[in-house]
């Protein structure tokens, strides 16, 4: 007796259209919900200002911007360019390894 077999090799086609239709359709649903946000009295962010950051390296060394700054020096430093008109924000970069405790 003959063993017919079955030809899955059109099902496989069927199956990759779908997912490509899943796939590009997908995206598309994502879709929110529509609000109305208020408005708002803040200014927008200025991107062409640098902002300023202060980092403390793994030796506990600290630095304003890339230049290393004495401990004592620095709200000096931060005061004067507070005096300049400076008023957006400050990022403090700490090393994993420095101690935060102190």
């Amino acid at each position: 007796a003959l063993m017919s077999e079955i030809n899955v090799t059109p099902m496989v086609d069927v199956m990759l259209v779908l997912l490509i239709i899943f796939m590009v359709a997908a995206p598309l649903l994502t879709v929110g919900v529509p609000i109305d946000l208020p408005d708002t009295q803040a200014k927008a962010m200025n991107v062409d200002t640098q902002p300023i950051t202060v980092s403390i390296d793994a030796t506990g060394k600290i630095f304003l911007q890339e230049t290393e700054i004495p401990i004592e020096e620095l709200v000096a430093k931060l005061q004067a360019i507070s005096k300049t008109g400076y008023d957006e924000r400050i990022f403090i970069r700490g090393d994993k390894s420095t101690d935060y405790g102190t």
